[in-house]
């Protein structure tokens, strides 16, 4: 009896030296685990370099088509105001002023004759300003009409105008009658000067 006695005492001493030695080994096996995750822990913070955070640019707001640019309304510039015309009027001669064959006077003696007639040349109709703003011009003329069927002893009865001008457009009116060719008058069917003729001469635009 006392031998199994010692035997199951021997035992329970191994069993209990055994597991104090599992737990011994449990327990320095827990702490170096321990430790060990520590070390790793400061070895990995250590070992792990700072990553900056990369740039990130900005991105580009979508193109848009600038509006167009209103301008305020342009206001038309004034015309300019046209030059007033007036009309003109030469002056006619007077009621003694009758076409008559040379050397006769018309409201002393009655005397029959022929009248020249027109052939060619200044027809009569209108001649044209010397300048626009002119506006309108007039010459009023006296003359004679020879055997040969010419304009002769032209003389100016009147002139209307633009001031500073009416010498300008008599000029022009002398040399338009002069071109002016007639079949002469004709008294006992022989050419005669004929006498008191006359003519107004208006240039306008």
């Amino acid at each position: 009896m006392a031998g199994n006695d010692d035997n199951n005492r021997s035992r329970t001493i191994a069993v209990a030296a055994i597991l104090l030695l599992v737990a011994g080994a449990a327990g320095i096996m827990w702490f170096m685990g321990a430790n060990n995750g520590e070390d790793e822990k400061d070895i990995a913070v250590l070992d792990t370099p700072e990553v900056e955070p990369e740039a990130v640019e900005p991105t580009p707001e979508p193109w848009e088509e600038p509006a167009p640019e209103i301008l305020p309304p342009v206001e038309p510039e004034p015309l300019p105001e046209e030059p007033e015309i007036v009309p003109v009027a030469c002056a006619f001669p007077g009621d003694g002023f009758i076409q008559a064959p040379h050397g006769f006077r018309p409201t002393q003696q009655f005397v029959e004759f022929d009248p020249p007639e027109y052939l060619s040349g200044y027809s009569g109709s209108s001649l044209p300003l010397i300048a626009e703003e002119d506006g309108e011009a007039c010459v009023s003329l006296t003359y004679d009409i020879s055997e040969r069927g010419r304009p002769i002893n032209v003389q100016v009865l009147d002139a209307k105008g633009r001031e500073g001008t009416t010498s300008d457009y008599m000029d022009r009116a002398r040399t338009a009658l002069s071109t002016r060719r007639y079949l002469p008058g004709a008294r006992n069917d022989k050419p005669v000067r004929i006498d008191n003729n006359f003519l107004i001469i208006r240039f306008s635009n």
